[in-house]
């Protein structure tokens, strides 16, 4: 497990194997996060340059993560663009899910397994949602 400047792990968190927690990246009290979990690389934002020649955008945002929250083994979860990436208190992540930049997820929410949400998807609380789904981009559900 990796876990990088200025990350903050809160206390009763249970961090397991081969975790990469990058830089800036905030985990809150009572966690469980599984084993091959990558929270806060960037994410996947690109835009083009005036030759059409596709190239990275920074993300400065970060990745926080709630009291409360449980995220399966090989899950991704993006760290924003310029806003934050938010796993709302007490939210549950199944395995092999994917978190988009800059994603907001509301308290109490289930995320089965295999779903990809994309970028800056709005997801209220009490939200469950079914195993494979795929959300595309800025959605607000």
């Amino acid at each position: 497990t990796v876990v990088s400047d200025n990350s903050v792990i809160g206390d009763d968190t249970v961090i397991r194997n081969h975790v990469v927690i990058s830089a800036n990246t905030q985990i809150g009290k009572r966690c469980l996060i599984k084993s091959h979990v990558i929270l806060g690389e960037e994410g996947f934002g690109l835009e083009r340059d005036e030759a059409s020649v596709q190239i990275r955008i920074p993300h400065f945002g970060r990745v926080t993560i709630e009291d409360g929250v449980e995220i399966g083994t090989a899950t991704v979860i993006a760290r924003g663009t310029l806003d934050d990436t938010v796993i709302g208190e007490n939210t549950k992540i199944d395995d092999s899910s994917f978190v988009a930049h800059n994603v907001v997820i509301g308290a109490n929410s289930v995320i089965c397994s295999l779903v990809c949400i994309c970028g800056s998807v709005h997801i209220g609380s009490n939200v469950w949602i079914a195993p494979g789904c795929l959300i595309r981009d800025g959605l607000k559900l």
